[in-house]
């Protein structure tokens, strides 16, 4: 086994907040590559990360949100859960 077929994620969910641009989306969509159907979580817009996971043919999420408001986190997980499923924790 290869050691990048170590680390496929098919079939997880993950949940990348700051999704919006820079890190946060090359981070989404670097574990979209690795298999996994990533929620979307940022105060602004994550159109071009959003584009490049459905271009992968996984499965994505966009919530607005900004967890550092009281709540907000809370309902965006919730949302993730009920529509990607529960996502998995390293």
């Amino acid at each position: 086994m290869s050691s990048l077929e170590m680390f496929r994620l098919n079939g997880a969910v993950a949940v990348v907040t700051g999704a919006s641009r820079g890190l946060g989306a090359a981070l989404a969509v670097g574990l979209a590559e690795a298999g996994a159907d990533v929620a979307l979580v940022a105060r602004g817009d994550c159109l071009e990360a959003q584009a490049a996971i459905a271009a992968l043919g996984r499965r994505v999420l966009t919530v607005q949100a900004d967890i550092g408001v009281r709540g907000e986190g809370r309902a965006a997980l919730a949302r993730v859960e009920a529509e990607l499923g529960r996502p998995r924790s390293w």
